[in-house]
């Protein structure tokens, strides 16, 4: 949100406040996270919800948006279908392969290669990973960003030169004035 103008637009336009808006049913929702990132092939990134906050488990409704930055053909993004009916009564948010067997079965397991430019949105409560990459050269990037109904969040780094318009609305969900005291991931700076 600092170095990137269209991403600002892209997490404050009208459609991501609406499809959150309609998810959460309620207009007070907050930008919890954002950040790009890279998926390496050598990396085996544990089965996980996002419900969770640097203070640890949290019952908080969200959705979570990533867009793949680069054709993703290897290490995908992978969902256990239906997993955010029953993964918040188990008050865990970190999965290793038994548990996922056991609770919820691999055949739930749907994975979901794209084009650059594809758009996943998924339920913070749903479990998921991205999928070990067969090619250890293999490298995807994404830009990911979460919204949920709890009003607090990471703080957050934004160019105000970006900031063409602002109602009460995009100020509750950046923050401005606002609770902001969870730790960021990962540790940033300009």
């Amino acid at each position: 949100l600092y170095i990137s103008e269209s991403f600002y637009k892209y997490c404050t336009s009208d459609k991501i406040m609406n499809v959150s808006s309609q998810f959460l049913n309620t207009k007070e929702f907050r930008l919890k996270a954002h950040r790009y990132y890279e998926t390496y092939g050598r990396h085996k990134m544990q089965w996980h919800t996002d419900t969770k906050t640097s203070s640890g488990f949290k019952n908080i409704p969200g959705l979570i948006f990533i867009c793949y930055l680069t054709d993703v053909f290897d290490g995908e993004f992978q969902y256990i279908e239906g997993s955010h009916k029953i993964s918040q009564s188990l008050i865990i948010n970190d999965f290793n392969d038994s548990q996922i067997e056991t609770t919820f079965g691999f055949n739930k397991v749907k994975s979901f290669t794209g084009k650059k430019g594809t758009l996943i949105v998924y339920n913070t409560a749903g479990v998921h990973r991205a999928k070990p990459a067969i090619d250890k050269n293999y490298l995807r990037k994404s830009l990911f960003f979460q919204v949920d109904a709890e009003d607090n969040s990471e703080p957050i780094l934004i160019n105000p030169k970006f900031i063409t318009y602002l109602n009460d609305n995009i100020k509750y969900y950046l923050g401005i004035g606002r609770l902001s005291d969870y730790a960021e991931f990962p540790k940033t700076s300009i």
